[in-house]
């Protein structure tokens, strides 16, 4: 400290704003004026000490359609040769953010704008700057379009599943993504929400999609079952930029190119179904097993034992009661989906009135829970039995819908544990696909194309067009051959012999 004057008890220090007398008393300064002289310090700050600039980075927002969405990237307000601009710092952090403001400044200071903009923001960069992040671009998504509320949640799945790819965002806990019970796939969302969406770029997205593929190895049907894959996520999040989303969204700042400009989906080859069971050995299983399932020869098993039917308590007798119940609803879902060709959300919210029972004919058509997929409406006819078995199946119904179950919600099925019960039933008799019921539809579009032709088939399945039936669906089930193996003669002899 520096001795101020002749007097020995008054010292000054540069670094104070007061003058503090040295004697029996001592100076104490409250809490709160401190606080109140620490914000005069912050605001006294030099435009070179970046923590001037911390003071003065913010989160953008954006008004679309009268809701405000924040950016969680600051930027930054410099003004200098009477221009005043908006900076994006590419920083989450405020610290950062004031240190990149910091070193705006003075390149500014220093060059001008012209040169600032040229050296920070490139001009086939500068295009991409937006403050939009992903969670930002699905909420005013979702406000805006066209989209149905299961539509939109399939398709934002998928984007952010592409995302976290080509962000490099992972879990230490894989299983998290899929707790809904204890908010783990909340806080997994959210973290890909925070991603900026101008760092989603074409390049990057075709470079996941090469890395996706390669990871697959070099097994030509794993191989295949990555491009099926890779094509789904990418023509699921396509469509949130498609034109008919885009029309609605002109007051949100979208990078440019959009994350999917010129990347091609992948040549998948044939995905043409190959029937892997014999649809009437499977009916009858499923006529005996589940439709004549009864309390009396149900078995419940507990750990590796089956309790015996000898077994009368209650607890028991309920639990094979609920165990029926489940298998006579799974052969319903069972007869709509092979002898129908139903969807399984069809199926799930297909109700009573819907029947025809006078013309043996199902309605698919829109109702109070339920809106068919695009060009998805129309009649489906079923044989006289079953239609007779389901008329049975009515009179014993308490429920508007054919299908036991809770009341529909806004997404998901209604029936779950019945549709759960008819799929471990079909893997454990060989249909042991990915959708097994809905293979059961494929299985009753080959049934229909190889008696009437492809196109009943693509009009009864309601496809939009018949290239869907053609690659999607069909089976030669007609065992067609040249014929010239008759014309063998000795040779034909020989291998009988």
């Amino acid at each position: 400290m520096k001795q101020m004057g002749s007097n020995p008890r008054l010292y000054w220090h540069p670094s104070l704003t007061l003058t503090l007398f040295v004697s029996k008393c001592s100076l104490v300064i409250p809490p709160e004026n401190g606080n109140k002289m620490a914000a005069n310090q912050n605001r006294n700050f030099s435009k070179n000490d970046p923590r001037y600039w911390e003071s003065r980075v913010f989160f953008p927002k954006t008004k679309v359609k009268g809701k405000v969405y924040e950016a969680k990237i600051y930027s930054v307000r410099i003004q200098h040769s009477g221009q005043r601009r908006t900076l994006s710092t590419g920083e989450s952090s405020k610290r950062a953010g004031g240190r990149k403001a910091l070193e705006f400044y003075r390149y500014i200071k220093a060059n001008g704008w012209e040169a600032t903009e040229a050296h920070f923001f490139p001009k086939e960069a500068i295009r991409s700057v937006s403050a939009v992040t992903v969670g930002d671009y699905l909420a005013c998504v979702e406000a805006n379009s066209h989209l149905s509320q299961q539509t939109f949640k399939t398709y934002a799945t998928k984007f952010r599943r592409l995302v976290a790819g080509v962000a490099g965002i992972s879990d230490d806990k894989e299983s998290a993504k899929q707790d809904y019970v204890n908010g783990g796939a909340e806080k997994w969302r959210a973290k890909i929400d925070r991603t900026l969406l101008s760092t989603i770029t074409p390049e990057k997205t075709q470079s996941w999609k090469v890395s996706f593929i390669r990871r697959a190895g070099p097994d030509p049907r794993d191989l295949t079952k990555a491009k099926h894959t890779v094509n789904s996520i990418l023509r699921n999040s396509k469509s949130l930029f498609s034109p008919k989303v885009l029309k609605f969204l002109n007051d949100i700042e979208l990078p440019d190119p959009l994350p999917f400009d010129g990347v091609e989906l992948e040549k998948e080859g044939s995905m043409r179904y190959h029937s892997s069971f014999d649809s009437k050995t499977l009916f009858h299983q499923a006529e005996r097993e589940l439709f004549n399932a009864s309390v009396e020869q149900e078995k419940i098993v507990c750990g590796n034992e089956a309790i015996p039917t000898t077994d009368g308590s209650k607890a028991f007798m309920q639990r094979r009661s609920d165990l029926v119940a489940k298998k006579h609803q799974a052969f319903r879902i069972f007869l709509l989906a092979l002898c129908a060709g139903l969807r399984r959300n069809e199926i799930d919210k297909l109700q009573w009135t819907q029947l025809d029972f006078d013309r043996n004919l199902i309605l698919i058509q829109e109702t109070d829970c339920f809106s068919p997929k695009a060009d998805s409406s129309g009649q489906v006819y079923l044989d006289p039995e079953i239609m007779n078995l389901f008329r049975k199946f009515k009179k014993d119904s308490s429920s508007r819908f054919v299908i036991e179950g809770n009341e529909p919600r806004p997404s998901g099925y209604r029936a779950t544990k019945h549709h759960k019960m008819l799929i471990s039933w079909l893997r454990e008799k060989g249909v042991d696909t990915q959708c097994p019921i809905h293979t059961l539809r494929k299985e009753f579009g080959s049934t229909v194309c190889s008696k009437a032709g492809i196109f009943v088939a693509s009009r009864i399945l309601r496809h939009s067009n018949i290239s869907i039936t053609e690659k999607h669906y069909l089976e030669n089930q007609n065992q067609v051959t040249s014929g010239f193996g008759s014309l063998l003669g000795a040779a034909n002899e020989e291998a009988e012999r």
